[in-house]
């Protein structure tokens, strides 16, 4: 996909209890969305969510969307 077709999107991040991250377009349309706990496998894990917004970007770049 060219720069010029990348699709603007919006990246929440919760890093209290239950840390995790989404990923939304600009229309609302949600791509995707984990908690930190999926995938480091500590239950309630709070702190800045690295491995959701690793998985995230996986997605991103999937659809084509702008960094």
């Amino acid at each position: 996909m060219l720069p010029s077709e990348a699709k603007p999107v919006l990246l929440g991040i919760h890093e209290d209890t239950n840390a995790g991250a989404a990923l939304i377009t600009s229309d609302g349309t949600p791509l995707g969305a984990v908690a930190e706990g999926r995938l480091s496998r500590v239950k309630y894990g709070s702190g800045f969510p690295r491995e959701s917004l690793g998985w995230l970007a996986g997605i991103a770049d999937d659809v084509g969307a702008s960094r």
